[in-house]
């Protein structure tokens, strides 16, 4: 279907290509890249930006036919139906069907893993494009297995979590003192100010009267509410990290691996544990996959302490302040199992 309409705004798609009716367009959209994902994004151009070139020669439809499907295509999105069921944005509540959707990656391209056939997963870039020679493929129920279980008793080990929490600490320490630091700075500031008030305020009492002079007032009125402001603003507390992290955490995966069996929960559980997922990587071996697990430890640290998570920011179990691209990392020499190798 995407072949055949494509997206009417940005004139893809058989049936909106000018090039039928001798009508070249240009700069019709540019793209930018996700500073997250690292894929590009396709952003459509202002109309005016776009560059229109005739080519008769390349007319293929008759003017008048080409204005009839328009009418009819137009038609179609102004429907009752079709109005309505934009305006629930449907496309905006689309979950993942399952677990390592748009997670996993092939090590050799760095592609996105896509489905091949009912159960198995493959380098989308080999078998769609064609750039990529891994043709490997991976039951999904396999990989997703070893997925949960590196979940559930490798990235959350006793001396990984000790090692986490010492170094969250010399973290939280180090914030510490570079806002004490700055607090006393901006203290500092607000003493100035101060002082150079207390002598406006004396030169205006003495009758002294000059260009700017009010200018002068104002501003160092309104830099000092904005450092009393900042001064008062006090970081949130350091997070406790409960001392069975790690044993809390196994038992919750354990739990949402459970409730993945009933269909009325599975969605959920799918979303809970597809955030606790940075990426997965296979690398293709000669015998099967090398496998790389990263995880997102702020958001295990999250599950095991039982923070929610339609919760705000602040109210999650590490604040924004705390919150690092701390990941750890479990790998395997095969694709039966996961061993770590830990990257805090």
């Amino acid at each position: 279907p995407s072949t055949i309409h494509g997206n009417w705004r940005r004139g893809t798609g058989i049936l909106n290509n000018e090039l039928y009716i001798g009508r070249l367009v240009w700069n019709k959209q540019r793209y930018v890249k996700d500073p997250q994902t690292g894929k590009r994004l396709a952003r459509l151009n202002p109309e005016s930006d776009w560059v229109v070139q005739p080519v008769p020669d390349l007319r293929i439809l008759e003017q008048d036919l080409w204005q009839r499907a328009e009418a009819r295509l137009q038609a179609i999105r102004q429907s009752p139906m079709v109005q309505k069921a934009q305006k629930t944005r449907f496309w905006e509540k689309r979950r993942p069907r399952h677990l390592l959707t748009g997670l996993a990656a092939c090590g050799h391209c760095g592609g996105t893993m896509i489905t091949v056939g009912r159960h198995y997963m493959g380098c989308g870039n080999a078998r769609r494009h064609g750039t990529c020679d891994n043709r490997q493929s991976m039951p999904r129920p396999e990989l997703e297995a070893i997925i949960l279980d590196g979940l559930k008793r490798q990235l959350m080990q006793p001396d990984l979590v000790k090692t986490f929490i010492q170094a969250f600490h010399q973290e939280v320490n180090r914030l510490s003192r570079e806002q004490d630091g700055a607090v006393e700075v901006k203290q500092k500031e607000l003493v100035t100010i101060d002082r150079k008030l207390d002598g406006l305020i004396d030169a205006i009492a003495d009758g002294l009267r000059s260009e700017g002079l009010q200018g002068k007032l104002d501003e160092l009125e309104q830099r000092k509410a904005a450092l009393a402001a900042e001064i008062e603003q006090a970081p949130p507390p350091a997070p406790r990290l409960h001392p069975n992290l790690a044993e809390l955490y196994r038992r919750k995966v354990a739990e949402l691996h459970q409730v993945l069996a009933d269909e009325g929960s599975r969605q959920e559980a799918i979303l809970i544990l597809r955030g606790l997922i940075e990426k997965v990587v296979l690398q293709p071996t000669a015998d099967g996959y090398e496998i790389e697990l990263v995880g997102d430890i702020a958001a295990m640290v999250e599950l095991g302490g039982g923070a929610n998570k339609k919760a705000a920011p602040e109210e999650a179990a590490l604040p924004a302040l705390y919150r690092r691209s701390t990941k750890v990392v479990a790998g395997a020499c095969n694709h039966r199992e996961l061993t770590l190798c830990v990257e805090v």
